[in-house]
């Protein structure tokens, strides 16, 4: 019966695996055609700066518990300027686009890109892994998409610029964002199937030894009864 059984299982996972590897292409497919990295017009572009700032595989990636920790002001009641580096990082929507104070960032974009048209009036906030919340700036045009697309609790991929540094963390304006990567469904389901399956032929085999148990101490009952 184990025989049998792991024979299954493997016709079985060969069997999903072509069918996860074609739902996965599908389901890439998808997810490019219809849900697309949101982002807007890049700050460094209207300066002229250095191409290989907006090449993303240069863009250092954080954590957001390390960004609250690291990313301070190192004098009291001071900020201290980090001129618009770009980051990348993952965190979880706990509030979703609301308007906030802005008039020292319009500054500071104007300073540093004066020709620049970007407007930034609003802010998101954010959870880290050990749920430390933080308010962070978004660039205008993404705020529709985010309210419209993303749900507090989602998980999502961002990339802003590292504007400053104050005694509270650091100030970042996000100009991109991905949606939230979907459970695989196919792959959920197959593993659930297998499992089942394995439940299933364990009390099964439970079953026959029971069974088997039962037989013996019953023909051992009979042999004692006939001497």
């Amino acid at each position: 019966m184990i025989h049998i059984f792991t024979l299954f299982v493997v016709c079985f996972a060969l069997m999903f695996s072509s069918l996860e590897s074609y739902a996965h292409t599908e389901i890439h497919e998808e997810v490019n055609t219809a849900a697309p990295v949101h982002s807007t017009q890049s700050i460094e572009k209207s300066v002229n700066t250095s191409a290989s700032i907006q090449n993303a595989q240069q863009t250092p990636t954080y954590s957001l518990d390390h960004m609250l920790t690291n990313f301070k002001a190192t004098k009291a009641k001071t900020v201290e300027l980090a001129l618009f580096k770009p980051i990348r990082f993952t965190a979880t929507i706990a509030e979703l686009p609301y308007k906030r104070k802005h008039g020292y960032l319009a500054r500071e974009i104007k300073r540093f890109s004066p020709n620049s048209d970007i407007v930034a009036t609003k802010g998101i906030t954010l959870a880290s892994e050990t749920q430390q919340e933080v308010s962070v700036y978004i660039i205008d045009q993404l705020a529709q998409g985010m309210t419209t697309d993303l749900s507090i609790g989602d998980s999502v991929n961002f990339e802003a610029y590292h504007v400053y540094n104050s005694m509270n963390g650091p100030g970042l304006l996000v100009y991109q964002w991905e949606n939230p990567i979907k459970e695989n469904l196919l792959k959920r389901t197959f593993t659930t199937v297998v499992h089942t399956l394995e439940h299933w032929f364990s009390n099964t085999d439970h079953n026959h030894d029971a069974a088997d148990n039962t037989s013996d101490a019953t023909q051992s009952t009979s042999a004692e009864h006939s001497h």
